[in-house]
């Protein structure tokens, strides 16, 4: 169904909101990361290895790495290639247009799939609270994976909710491409397979059936399998280890011990000593293998310290909502902004972040008590955010950068309540 002429406007307007504030954020946030072991500094160094034809390599005779995924850093380099051949090599500025693009198109896609569960009034409230989601604004500035994520995320989403579910099956096509958009997540944030089980669950929820549900998750697990094959084969040619990234092993050991505080641990850390011998590509791969190791046998030996580590990773994952801000600053190596500015986005991210939890929550309730047949639907979306979480919050240590992927889903949640609470006063008056 087409768009009338007045959710069109809307659309339009909440997108270009969407990007004014992000343009002006990274202007005035985004720069060179200082310190040397941030995320950011990798990826920035990695598109731009990679635009330059070098490879996916440390460079300086490190040699080649598979630490982190190659989904993002590709995406760096295609910006990286672009500049470097038109006005130069401006890696940050690579890396804040591509989350300026991605982050509106992320605006965009909750208004479609917010349409399709809901209708046009769903999608322009939950456009409407992405627009402007403070901790989604702030990662614009920084090179982080999460902003592109999202967008994959959200096109998955969008792919699967837009599909004929009342027929109880899928066409081969429309797997395909959601097969093609999980390898994509996986290639960018390895923590994404569970939500392969999100879509069963759903299926299975929407009346799929138990054969018909694990039929479709196959052709995707097929289909992801091969997207991400090319770059697995060239671990095994170069890393010798059948892998998608060497850091699994440190993520799982470094919140596992005697005391452990559930969240990211580097300084006075038994995971990340000894090996100081080795050169790469060996030194990862048997960090890699020997913190798998470290982490089974802490779980082995202190199953109930375990149980409990993940109530305080879970802490950990969604105690706060700004940590956007603690990155644009480099971790607190560049801390450019006033005590005052920070504060006050500090409070902007964590208060915007609670005011949709607790919205999305009540949303959610709303749905589930509906009888209606785009429910199913609906069910996707908790599922999917639970998916984006597990992992950390089982597996490895919390951090509330893991929850970023979650907002946007969250944030359609949100815009029930608000719809419904309009709607009423309407029919009130």
């Amino acid at each position: 169904m087409s768009l009338t002429s007045r959710t069109r406007s809307s659309l339009i307007a909440i997108l270009a909101v969407a990007a004014a504030v992000r343009i002006a954020w990274s202007v005035y946030a985004a720069r060179a990361p200082s310190g040397s072991l941030h995320d950011p500094n990798f990826y920035l160094l990695y598109g731009e290895q990679i635009a330059r034809g070098r490879g996916y390599v440390i460079p300086y005779e490190q040699g080649p790495t598979a630490y982190y995924p190659v989904g993002y850093p590709i995406v760096l380099a295609v910006a990286n290639f672009c500049l470097i051949h038109t006005v130069g090599n401006h890696p940050v500025g690579a890396a804040a247009a591509i989350n300026v693009v991605f982050g509106v198109a992320a605006v965009a896609l909750v208004f479609a799939i917010g349409r399709h569960l809901g209708g046009d009034a769903i999608g322009l409230v939950a456009a409407g609270i992405t627009a402007v989601y403070p901790n989604l604004v702030y990662h614009t500035a920084v090179a982080l994976t999460e902003t592109v994520f999202n967008t994959v995320l959200l096109l998955l989403v969008l792919v699967v909710v837009s599909g004929p579910w009342t027929v109880g099956r899928f066409e081969r096509r429309r797997l395909i491409w959601v097969g093609a958009l999980l390898g994509a997540c996986v290639l960018i944030r390895p923590v994404a397979a569970p939500l392969l089980g999100a879509l069963v669950v759903a299926w299975l929820i929407a009346g799929f059936g138990w054969r018909r549900s694990l039929s479709h998750a196959a052709v995707v697990l097929g289909v992801a399998v091969l997207v991400v094959s090319p770059w697995i084969v060239r671990n095994i040619r170069v890393m010798h280890a059948v892998t998608l990234s060497t850091n699994t092993g440190d993520n799982f050991c470094m919140s596992r011990h005697v005391g452990a505080s559930g969240t990211f641990e580097f300084s006075d850390n038994a995971c990340f000593e000894g090996l100081a011998d080795l050169r790469r590509p060996e030194f990862e791969t048997e960090r890699d293998s020997r913190n798998r190791r470290l982490a089974l046998e802490f779980v082995r030996d202190h199953p109930v310290e375990e149980v409990r580590l993940w109530g305080r990773r879970l802490y950990h994952t969604f105690k706060s909502d700004w940590d956007g801000v603690w990155a644009v600053e480099s971790y607190g190596d560049d801390p450019f902004l006033s005590d005052r500015a920070r504060e006050a986005l500090r409070w902007a991210g964590s208060d915007y972040f609670l005011a949709t939890v607790a919205l999305a929550g009540a949303g959610f309730v709303i749905v589930a008590r509906r009888r209606e047949e785009r429910d199913a639907r609906w069910a996707l979306l908790p599922l999917a955010i639970i998916a984006t979480v597990v992992v950390p919050v089982v597996a490895t240590f919390g951090d509330t950068r893991f929850h970023v992927p979650a907002l946007p889903l969250i944030a359609i949640g949100a815009a029930v309540p608000v719809v419904a609470a309009r709607e009423r006063l309407r029919r009130r008056a």
